[in-house]
């Protein structure tokens, strides 16, 4: 509001051409129309103070005084950059962006060991090369170059070829085949090779203008723009919860190079695109990079900090039939035997609100909060049970491992449209063979159900039971074993 006040007065229709009259001040100032933008006001400001107005001369002490006063109370407020709401315009040419990065830029090239033939002279030896076989970044100048761990595995050798013509074999490698991120060391630790910055991507925004650059098949330096389409969303993508979309458009061999912010920082390793669609692209963004990297080179392997919980997002059918409200948060279905959660005192049905200082309103957030943390370290938890109360649970985060698959070895229920049968006492509930609601997020082939709105099933008469008091359209909440995950699923009863 201060900027509009401040050449608002200015009347360009009363005074056409180079001089503008400011009827408020009395002063006439020779101004291009970059003078009329916000961004551009502060100096509009300062060369009106030493305008001569053509009939009173110079502008009086007080004007003059107040025009500085002004000019001097936006330099300080930082306002001469323009409204809040003000946008980054895409540069002219992304050209000073990419040669500032493009030397950190390498291309990752299989190749096969020399064979010699069996009655051939050492100049028969051959060395075959493969070809390239993806992208990589140098994110430190001692020779530590980022890529995909699917382009790292690729081929029993690689090596890296700078963008001008240097080829190094890695003296170290080290995947982490989850994040699909890999770490190669080059050199021998003496060298310095150009390097690009990480950038923070959780600024990121979707809208911001970026630069892919890579190699995709084996053209080196190949650039490409587009914008942060999407960010990483509850249940969408193919990099789990977190990771940056891309209209930039992605290739063969493009995989492992960097996606570039406009501040020339590498916002991400590009990952996967989609063949048949062109400008869907995805990226690890640069925060998971930097997190991912730092354990590579310091143990060879990612710890990931493990809590021991399944959990889902809690919609308004769910929290209906658990009685939860209008309360937000993710909705355990499932705790873990043995795990840092189980020992904390976590149930089936509590609600987590907060990790620390932490809102939980999606997977996505308790993703980004764990990957922020570190096995070993203590946490709190803020949870809401199902009798309504509120507790504040500590919570020592273990390191993450695998879960296998439970075992499963599996009576017509219209009310939940499926067909159940008896398990044994130990998994004390009914698996179910069919679905009459398939494919609207009802129950499905395989699920072994546990729960019915808060009520334990552990055999057919405790499901017949729990049956025979639902009416048609009752909301029900339904406790499911799929597979090695538990998970609540939303159904309205049908009739009998």
């Amino acid at each position: 509001m201060v900027l509009a006040c401040a050449f608002a007065p200015l009347d360009a229709r009363s005074h056409p051409g180079p001089e503008r009259r400011c009827p408020t001040w009395g002063i006439v100032g020779t101004l291009d129309p970059s003078d009329l933008r916000p961004k551009d006001c502060t100096g509009a400001l300062l060369r009106l103070a030493g305008s001569v107005h053509p009939r009173r001369g110079m502008m009086s002490r007080r004007r003059a005084r107040w025009v500085s006063v002004t000019t001097a109370l936006l330099l300080t407020l930082g306002l001469g950059a323009g409204p809040a709401f003000a946008q980054r315009e895409a540069p002219p040419s992304f050209a000073t962006i990419v040669q500032a990065v493009a030397p950190a830029v390498v291309m990752i090239a299989a190749v096969a060991e020399p064979r010699t033939a069996p009655a051939g002279p050492p100049d028969d030896q051959e060395s075959d090369e493969a070809g390239p076989i993806g992208s990589g970044v140098i994110i430190d100048p001692k020779g530590v170059v980022m890529t995909n761990a699917h382009v790292a595995d690729a081929a029993a050798s690689i090596e890296v070829v700078m963008s001008d013509g240097r080829r190094y074999r890695p003296t170290r490698i080290a995947i982490d085949a989850r994040s699909d991120l890999a770490v190669l060391v080059i050199g021998d630790g003496t060298a310095t090779f150009p390097s690009a910055r990480l950038a923070d991507s959780d600024r990121a925004r979707v809208g911001d203008w970026v630069v892919a650059i890579g190699a995709p098949n084996g053209l080196q330096t190949t650039v490409t723009a587009g914008i942060v389409s999407a960010r990483g969303g509850e249940g969408v993508g193919p990099l789990g919860p977190d990771y940056i979309q891309t209209s930039a458009v992605l290739r063969f061999g493009s995989s492992g190079g960097p996606l570039v912010n406009l501040d020339g920082e590498v916002l991400g390793i590009n990952t996967v695109f989609a063949f048949d669609v062109v400008g869907l692209a995805f990226t690890v963004p640069s925060n998971m990079v930097r997190a991912i990297a730092a354990q590579l080179l310091e143990n060879g392997r990612v710890s990931r900090p493990w809590l021991g919980l399944i959990t889902q997002a809690l919609t308004p059918e769910l929290a209906r039939g658990l009685a939860l409200g209008t309360s937000t948060g993710l909705l355990v279905s499932d705790v873990l035997p043995a795990s840092p959660g189980a020992v904390a005192g976590l149930r089936p049905g509590d609600l987590v609100m907060m990790l620390d200082a932490r809102r939980l309103l999606a997977r996505v957030d308790l993703a980004r909060a764990l990957a922020q943390s570190r096995a070993g370290q203590a946490v709190t938890l803020q949870v809401r049970r199902r009798d309504g109360t509120v507790h504040t649970l500590p919570v020592t985060l273990g390191e993450e491992r695998d879960v296998a698959p439970s075992s499963l070895t599996t009576y017509r229920v219209p009310e939940l449209g499926c067909v159940v049968r008896s398990l044994t006492p130990d998994l004390g509930v009914g698996v179910v063979r069919g679905d009459a609601q398939a494919g609207t997020g009802g129950l499905q082939s395989g699920d072994i159900v546990r729960e019915i709105n808060n009520a334990r099933v552990r055999t057919i008469t405790d499901l017949a039971r729990l049956v025979d008091r639902l009416r048609a359209g009752d909301a029900v909440a339904v406790l499911v074993q799929r597979g090695p995950l538990a998970t609540y699923v939303a159904l309205k009863a049908g009739a009998r």
